[in-house]
């Protein structure tokens, strides 16, 4: 299939057929539209009807999505796409550099390309300044981030997934007015795929219909289709305006155990419970969980509702005030029999190769009620409309699907309480039930349930509401990137002095020079140190591998212990100072400095900062692995060494797995913003070289003269 950008008025597919590999049946099926320029298309169909892969055709990114078979043609002028999980989206680690990659690839002037990123934001009321940590950002405030970066690129076609699905209603209704102001004043042509499509109907025009397999059964005017077509849109879960609400469906009698707690029994309490991340998330919380009750968690984007979760079920520690039983404290295995989770991106807590075998090792063989854990298990997969997936990777379903799949997962358990988070999203009318029916059916059996959400129809149906005030947008330091003196070095100069360092510490071959050079190390080591806590989490690894050194040094060096802490001192001195300097290496300055000052290739450049932004985020990625894992009762206790490694190994595999799939949205989300199609690219920031360059390059230069002379002396 070939995707030709040019500058053309509307949109034209010729006969599109896309096929992944593993799958028999085709995705999109010889799809052909003819879209004039300025129209506001509503993609519709059925979950899993291939409207996300119709954009992602569109975008001219279905390849980098994954393998498989396409054919066809698509011309389509220059194309913004943003995508449904914004998460995985992001391409640097403060929200002005993300928002200027796409500028960036177009190679506008600096002062162009600061022009659209304060535009960008400013379209979509982002809360904070460019220099906020994107790792600190919610996920509705990563989706105003997302539709932002794609606005700054001024796109001719506007590609849309799921833009508000973690948006709390007015929140929502102000990213559809800025896209309605956008698409006015450029003309530009639009695409929504959403669920929840009434909220957008007055600003489109035109609608695409697919039917299953990614068969176009209906294309033109918006009215004409919903008119000619309402009843199969609506059978195939779309929301529309004027609909009866769908009732939800209960899960089959006998699937969920009960539980012994008589209804309205108070099972977790939070008593003026504080959590702080830089800044006061949650302060002064009281909550009581109580048996056979549906309690919504709801308040704007980043007012806390996932940290309030966090509190209750033990994965955050309070700083204050209490949360009883103590969740935070007690052994995996007692924690996994109290609750069950679903994290707002479930993927993370999958463990097991097939969608089948997730839910049936989530039965607890403990308890009579499991005997028959396999049957439960297909009449969940059943309920929520997975049957047919029973055989298929959990990784590769779709966002909605894998909500459904953790959700069972956490029925299977028969806990008392069930905590979720977010679980409607991506949820079509039908599915939408099943979820709500699964609720109200774990409350009737005596769990207490409690869901952190944006949705306002869960709100309505819950038994009860905890509201969260609407979070400060005061500056915190601690989530803005700090301003230290090494970070008014360039990246590439600390690089360069580390790397001195290192070679100048091979020399070091006796008592004397092993004392001076650890000595000058331990002196200068406050200059670039990061926080004590930040330092021993680095020099953790470099301390064992020391003690190796010495210890292997002694028993082959005669038992000489002077020999084994000459040995100690040369890789100490060797490693500590650039491991140390790497904590401020940040990964944008240092794509500057690669690019401007190294001159290397722009991909290149690009690829490194990357790179270095990915390990940021794969230290987060662990931290959630690590707690989903502990929630499933998996971790071990202190003595259980085989337990220890079979803990490291799964965390590793699911580590790598989720790496693999982050990185391959990340891949369509830098070629969706012109990546792949960037000739001569800009910079949104120099590349400056100071005199503090020039000191720091010096001071290593003299510490390598120094051990040398004393080498050779």
């Amino acid at each position: 299939m070939t995707t030709t950008q040019r500058t053309c008025a509307g949109v034209r597919v010729s006969h599109v057929t896309w096929t992944p590999d593993g799958r028999i049946a085709p995705t999109l099926s010889d799809v052909c539209l003819d879209i004039p320029a300025g129209a506001r298309v509503a993609v519709l169909g059925a979950s899993g009807s291939g409207k996300s892969t119709l954009l992602r055709a569109l975008a001219g990114v279905l390849a980098e999505s994954g393998t498989g078979r396409m054919s066809g043609e698509i011309h389509v002028p220059p194309a913004g796409l943003v995508l449904q999980e914004p998460r995985d989206a992001v391409v640097a680690e403060t929200v002005g550099r993300d928002v200027a990659f796409g500028p960036e690839n177009l190679g506008l002037p600096r002062s162009e390309i600061w022009h659209r990123v304060r535009g960008g934001l400013a379209a979509v009321d982002f809360p904070y300044g460019t220099d906020r940590r994107t790792l600190a950002l919610s996920g509705g405030q990563l989706q105003r981030l997302a539709l932002a970066g794609a606005l700054a690129d001024a796109p001719s076609l506007l590609l849309l997934d799921e833009p508000t699905s973690m948006l709390d209603p007015p929140s929502a209704a102000e990213i559809r007015s800025t896209v309605e102001d956008v698409v006015t004043r450029t003309g530009c042509t639009l695409f929504v795929v959403e669920h929840r499509m009434a909220d957008w109907l007055d600003l489109l025009d035109y609608a695409v219909l697919l039917g299953p397999g990614g068969v176009v059964r209906a294309a033109g005017g918006l009215h004409g289709v919903l008119r000619t077509h309402r009843d199969h849109i609506l059978a195939s879960g779309t929301w529309l305006p004027g609909a009866a609400p769908p009732v939800p469906v209960a899960v089959p009698e006998g699937v969920l155990a009960s539980a012994p707690t008589p209804p309205g029994t108070g099972i977790l309490a939070m008593r003026g419970a504080s959590a702080r991340r830089g800044e006061t998330v949650i302060e002064g919380a009281d909550l009581v969980v109580r048996a056979g009750q549906v309690q919504a968690v709801c308040g704007p984007s980043g007012s806390g509702k996932t940290t309030t979760l966090s509190l209750l079920i033990g994965l955050v520690k309070p700083h204050s005030g209490t949360v009883s039983p103590a969740t935070a404290r007690l052994p995996s295995p007692d924690l996994a029999r109290l609750v069950s989770y679903v994290p707002q991106h479930p993927s993370i807590g999958f463990m097991a190769a097939t969608v089948g075998e997730e839910v049936r090792t989530a039965a607890r063989h403990d308890d009579d009620r499991d005997r028959d854990g396999a049957a439960r298990a297909e009449q969940l997969l059943d309920h929520f409309g997975l049957s047919h997936l029973a055989g298929a990777s959990p990784y590769t379903l779709s966002g909605g699907e894998q909500r459904r799949l953790a959700l069972a997962t956490a029925l299977m358990g028969g806990t008392a309480v069930l905590a979720l988070d977010e679980p409607t999203i991506g949820q079509d009318r039908h599915t939408w039930a099943a979820v709500a029916g699964a609720l109200r059916s774990a409350a009737e059996a005596g769990s207490a349930v409690v869901v952190a959400t944006h949705d306002p129809d869960l709100v309505a149906f819950a038994d009860a509401r905890i509201t969260l005030d609407t979070p400060s947008a005061t500056t915190d330091p601690a989530l803005e990137t700090p301003i230290r003196w090494y970070h008014r070095c360039r990246p590439l100069t600390l690089l360069s002095a580390a790397l001195i360092v290192a070679a100048a510490s091979l020399l070091i071959a006796t008592p004397g020079q092993a004392a001076l050079a650890v000595a000058i190390v331990l002196a200068a080591s406050p200059l670039y140190s990061p926080p004590p806590r930040v330092a021993m989490r680095r020099l953790l690894p470099v301390a064992v591998a020391l003690i190796s050194v010495g210890w292997s040094s002694w028993l082959l060096g005669g038992h000489d212990p002077v020999r084994a802490a000459v040995a100690m001192a040369r890789i100490g001195c060797m490693v500590a100072p650039g491991v140390l300097l790497m904590a401020h290496i940040r990964p944008s300055p240092l794509g500057d400095d690669l690019a401007q000052r190294a001159r290397l290739p722009a991909r290149a450049a690009v690829a490194a900062t990357v790179a270095l932004h990915r390990l940021d985020q794969l230290q987060d990625l662990l931290h959630q692995l690590t707690h989903t894992r502990r929630l499933r009762g998996r971790q071990p206790r202190s003595w259980d060494l085989v337990g220890k490694m079979r803990w490291a190994a799964g965390i590793t595999f699911s580590l790598l797995v989720e790496s693999l799939r982050s990185a391959t949205t990340m891949a369509v989300a830098m070629d969706a913003r012109g990546f792949a199609r960037a000739g001569k690219r800009s910079w949104a920031q120099p590349s400056p070289w100071r005199g503090l360059d020039s000191f720091v390059l010096a001071a290593a230069a003299g510490y390598a003269v120094l051990v040398g002379v004393l080498r050779w002396a």
